[in-house]
């Protein structure tokens, strides 16, 4: 079966588009299945290899990656911002990020992974962690260089190795990878870059050389990947959206919440997983926030990501440009006022400013679109009653509601947003999710989002070394290091959330 979430196709080129200049960087031609076939031979030979190799000796070359990195700071960061449009100094935290990841499993793998004794009424039991292959990891265009590294890191720390499939808008990102662990030198195999299409995805997940898969995307190409792991007994670990609420209580300092509420929007131009997607504020307050946050969107710098004063850059494409914008004029059509921003800005890249609307529509019905934009927006309609909701939408612009409506009870807030996507969704990018519906009595909401994924993880395998301590561990559940006591289970080596 093909999987339903990507735009790509076999004919077309892996490209790179600068988002601030819409100039051309970088192209890649996408691999054939004699491609992939090579380097999925590549990556079974180096597994068998680097599977028996010292965890010392692994640190040692994790550890000269780091220092590669960390040497290489200001480089790397502006080719994550040419990519993919992230201010530079966002870009450069980004890296040092890695570096330190990758520092602190080389540091502290060993201990992780030493054999653990339990005890239970054999004679004998504990616990092994053994590597179990080749891991694919399909990953977002949003935090190119970090979503990768946080979860090769403690993967190849364990014995393991790394098949990566980025998001096609980020090529150099995906190409730099996999040369900054060959130059650190790893064995080639150890992390391999693949420039795939869509319908290659279940073909290499299917393969006998994948042991397992990791994806951070949409809700749609969960499923899809999920089904197909599923279908091969595959193991598989999924990061799918999320909708973060950002709650202001009647005590709370406007001057000090205020702030913190526009970076929590912004950051990452609006493009990050863990931004605040739903503003929640009491009612006694509400007025207040909503005034003193529209002023501070107002004054957002907004332009060019390479200069040290951009606080939000543009957004990663033509295409979300475009929906962005289209979503605005809806809203505004249909009574909405904008109150800061709300159309691009008249210059060369796709920039959109921080906006701010009020009194923006109140979807009625399951079938009914929202606002949804990558900036923040907030709506201030008449007092909420049983057919007339207090509420707002905000988002980055690429979510679909999905639950069924549900009539709000007398004395509740409720607020729905939704999410569509500018074209065919990918498994590396924010696409295709579900309505998100808050109740909370005598609060008033604003800026109702949904948003982006995070956080696969890592496997290992823990072996039981005497089975009649089979039922002990079990019952003792997790251990020290997150990993669950089972016959044949695959848990992961814990490591830093995802969630950036």
């Amino acid at each position: 079966m093909s999987l339903p979430f990507c735009w790509q196709t076999r004919e077309m080129s892996f490209t790179a588009i600068n988002p601030a200049t819409e100039e051309f960087v970088a192209e890649f031609e996408a691999h054939s299945d004699a491609d992939v076939e090579h380097a999925l031979a590549h990556a079974a030979s180096a597994f068998e290899s680097w599977r028996s190799t010292p965890v010392a000796e692994r640190a040692h070359l994790m550890i000269r990656a780091a220092e590669i990195l960390e040497s290489e700071i200001p480089v790397v960061a502006e080719l994550l911002t040419s990519e993919m449009g992230k201010t530079f100094t966002a870009a450069k935290g980004e890296v040092a990020k890695c570096a330190f990841t990758m520092r602190y499993y080389a540091e502290h793998a060993e201990a992780m992974l030493r054999d653990e004794a339990v005890s239970t009424s054999g004679s004998r039991s504990g616990i092994r962690y053994d590597p179990i292959g080749a891991v694919l990891a399909v990953m977002p265009w949003n935090y190119p260089l970090w979503q990768f590294i946080r979860v090769a890191a403690p993967t190849v720390m364990a014995g393991n190795v790394m098949v990566l499939k980025h998001a096609s808008n980020v090529p150099g990102c995906a190409k730099f990878i996999e040369d900054l662990f060959t130059r650190s030198g790893f064995p080639k195999g150890i992390v391999t870059t693949l420039f795939v299409s869509h319908d290659q995805v279940p073909r290499i997940i299917a393969d006998p050389r994948i042991a397992a898969v990791t994806l951070t995307g949409s809700d749609r190409a969960g499923r899809s990947v999920a089904e197909i792991a599923g279908q091969h007994l595959k193991k598989s670990v999924l990061e799918l959206g999320g909708s973060d609420p950002f709650i202001v209580a009647s005590s709370a300092d406007m001057d000090a919440t205020v702030p913190l509420a526009v970076t929590a929007r912004i950051q990452n131009n609006g493009q990050s997983c863990i931004a605040s997607k739903r503003f929640i504020v009491v009612r006694d307050r509400a007025d207040e926030f909503i005034e003193k946050f529209v002023e501070a969107m107002a004054a957002v710098p907004t332009g060019d990501p390479m200069d040290p004063a951009t606080v939000l850059g543009p957004v990663v494409s033509r295409g979300q440009l475009d929906e962005l914008s289209a979503q605005v004029a809806d809203s505004v059509t249909k009574g909405a006022v904008a109150r800061t921003g709300g159309a691009p800005l008249a210059r060369r890249g796709y920039y959109f400013p921080a906006t701010v609307l009020t009194h923006a529509p109140v979807a009625k019905s399951s079938s009914a679109r929202l606002l949804s934009s990558k900036s923040s927006t907030t709506s201030t309609p008449p007092s909420p009653s049983p057919t007339r909701r207090r509420g707002a939408s905000a988002a980055q612009s690429t979510r679909r509601t999905r639950r069924r409506s549900t009539p709000p009870s007398p004395g509740l807030t409720s607020v729905w947003s939704s999410r569509t996507p500018s074209s065919p969704p990918c498994p590396s990018c924010p696409s295709a999710g579900r309505r998100s519906r808050v109740s909370v009595e005598s609060w008033v909401s604003l800026a109702c989002v949904s948003s982006r994924t995070s956080s696969p993880s890592t496997w290992r395998e823990p072996v039981l070394l005497r089975s009649r301590g089979f039922r002990a561990a079990s019952r003792r559940g997790r251990g020290r290091h997150g990993a669950v006591a089972t016959r044949r289970g695959r848990q992961s080596l814990r490591q830093p959330s995802g969630r950036t």
